[in-house]
Formats: C-alpha cells, structure tokens, sequence
C-alpha cells in the first residue's frame, strides 16, 4: 500500500480509537468485580462528600489507590479491585501532589479534618494545599464524612474508635492538667512511660534538629511557644496539649521526681517522661486531633522531637555531650597516626606555620 497522507491520518485515527476503545470505553462494560469484604456502599452524606470531592478538585492532587509496594508504608492493605464496586466514576487518580487517600479513613478526627479544610497550615505547616474554607455548614460536614469512610469497612471502625475515646479525652481535659496528664500516660504501655530510656542525650544539637521538626510538624497545633495555642486550637476538641503546664522536676524527666505533683500556685504537673512524649508521637493519641508520625518520622528524629519539647518548654537541661567530638577536634600534630595504637603527642611533631 502506498503511503500517502490519507492513509497515514487514516491509520493514525485507527490506532488512537482502538486505544480509547480498549482502555476506556470497554473496561466499564465488561468488568463488574464484586465487592471485596471490605467493601461498603456509601451512605447518602458520604455521596454529598463525594461529590464535593470531584468538584472541588480533590482528586487532581490525591490518588486512592494502595499499590502492592506502598501497603507496608501505613496503608494497610494493597487495594482489590472489589474495593471500587460502588465506585461510579472510581477516584483512583493518577497524581499524589498530597498523600493518598484510600485507607484515609480514621487516622485523623473530624475536628482535625474541619481545621484541615480551613487551612492545611494549621496542622501541617509546611502544606501546599490550598485552603477550602468556602466549604462550609453542610457541605463541610458531608466532605468529612466521606474521608471518614475511605477504607471501606476498616476505616470506617477506625472513625467509630475514634469518636468513641474522645468522649474521655474531653471529660479529663475539662477536669485540668492534674488529671489530664496521668490519664493520657495510663493509656499508653507502661514500660514506655516508665522504663524506656533515652537513647538520644538532651544536647544542643538535638535541641535543634528537633526545633525544626517541631516548627514543620508540630507548631500549627501546639504553638510556637508550646502553650497548645497553635491556629488550629479553636477547631480541636480536646484542644492541644499545653507543654509549659508540664514541667519535668529536675535536669532530665529519668532524675527528676518520680509520679505525679501537681502546684496549685503555678498550674503545673510534673513530670512526664521522655517515653511517653516518644510513643504519644510515634501512635499518636487516639481520639484526638494528635496524629501519629511513625510513617514520617524516624526513630532518632522523634526523640529530638521530645528533647525540644522538653528543654523549650518544660523545663529540661541540657545534658553533657559525651561523644567523640573533644577527641576529633583535636589538632592532627598532637597523635600519632598508627592503626591501633594510642594518640598520644609526639616530640617530634612539626610546629604548623599558624600565619602561613
């Protein structure tokens, strides 16, 4: 055949429709999977919320779709294809400027959702997501039940635990830090709370790498100066915790006094331990608007974390650095240079020309 114009555009529309064909137009028609166990069907405020979604533009940002390599990150489960049976257009989407939303469902309250929506710098600073507080009364409403069902059947328990502890984090907020702290502590492990050392001293260098994830990570809800007055505190309930009414007794929580002693004259609680602070980052505090980071933070990054908190806010000391760095900062003429053997200064030793 002989190739012309007409027959290159010819063979072009051909390719590009078998394409559109097979790929687009067929695949509704023919696969129907059934819903997979974890499936659901939306209620009718979850399809308001739904449709708010696609109309606000959510889905050109985050995907809902756990591939089999992202499902040990936090996920929970690879998605199935019988997840999406009451999909009708599916939202998987193809971009992930933000997190992926499939399994969204319960690792955040509504109250967090509702500051979120406000502005997403309220509960993390460093978000690009632009603010959708034109979303408001009922379409707000439906917007976060409709993440409060992404997950399906297991999300959806997350959601009702979550509502469920609230109602004691609130009642104890309300009786004041007195009682505050000793309950939020007696819902963790013991061993966290009591006998879980620190393996990352209280130096300044830890003090400030833990500075700047505090400011990237924390400071929207707890506040620039720890007192739990960050801008999402209005949404919170309960609010975030006041750090400067937690002082440790003494230069670090493991010498300082053990239990709890509460100063009327100075509002004040003391102590809790490096620990606890550890754990309520790594899991969070369920109930509340406190999320838990241990698929953003690593383990070293989150004890400088609490070291900041601790020395910034709580009254904590710095500790003496007991590292190398004396050792390596010594000038190179005062060691001998054999593998093995010990530095000491040598006589012979050239004097440097300090004013080369």
């Amino acid at each position: 055949m002989r190739m012309t114009p007409l027959v290159v555009l010819l063979g072009s529309f051909i390719v590009v429709f078998s394409v559109v064909i097979g790929n687009v137009i067929l695949p509704p028609q023919v696969f129907h999977p059934a819903p997979s166990p974890n499936a659901r069907p939306y209620t009718a405020l979850e399809l308001e919320g739904r449709e708010s979604y696609v109309r606000n533009g959510c889905v050109y940002c985050h995907s809902q779709d756990a591939r089999p390599m992202d499902w040990g990150n936090g996920s929970g489960m690879a998605s199935q294809p019988g997840d999406y049976a009451y999909d009708s257009p599916h939202l998987i989407g193809s971009e992930r400027q933000g997190p992926d939303l499939s399994h969204e469902a319960g690792y955040h309250t509504d109250d967090w959702h509702w500051a979120h929506f406000e502005d997403p710098r309220y509960t993390r600073p460093q978000s690009f997501m632009p603010d959708f507080s034109y979303i408001q009364g009922r379409e707000r409403v439906a917007l976060i039940a409709y993440m409060q069902c992404l997950g399906g059947r297991d999300g959806v328990a997350r959601a009702a635990q979550q509502a469920r502890l609230k109602v004691n984090l609130i009642k104890y907020y309300q009786k004041g830090p007195a009682e505050n702290i000793p309950y939020l502590q007696s819902t963790f492990p013991p061993g966290w709370v009591n006998k879980i050392p620190n393996p990352v001293p209280v130096t300044s260098g830890s003090v400030e790498r833990g500075r700047v994830l505090y400011v990237a990570y924390c400071a929207g809800c707890h506040g620039e100066a720890g007192d739990g007055r960050g801008p999402a505190k209005p949404y919170l309930n309960p609010p975030p915790m006041d750090f400067t009414l937690v002082q440790a007794s003494g230069a670090s929580t493991q010498g300082g006094q053990p239990g709890y002693h509460y100063d009327y004259r100075k509002n004040e609680v003391s102590s809790i331990s490096q620990g606890a602070i550890y754990y309520a980052v790594l899991y969070g505090i369920p109930g509340s608007a406190m999320p838990q980071f241990k698929g953003q933070l690593e383990s070293e990054k989150i004890w400088d974390v609490g070291n900041y908190v601790g020395w910034a806010f709580m009254g904590w000391k710095l500790e003496p650095y007991t590292g190398r760095y004396e050792e390596l900062t010594r000038r190179p003429w005062e060691h001998t240079w054999e593998i093995g053997q010990p530095r000491v200064a040598r006589a012979d030793a050239p004097v440097p020309n300090v004013g080369r």
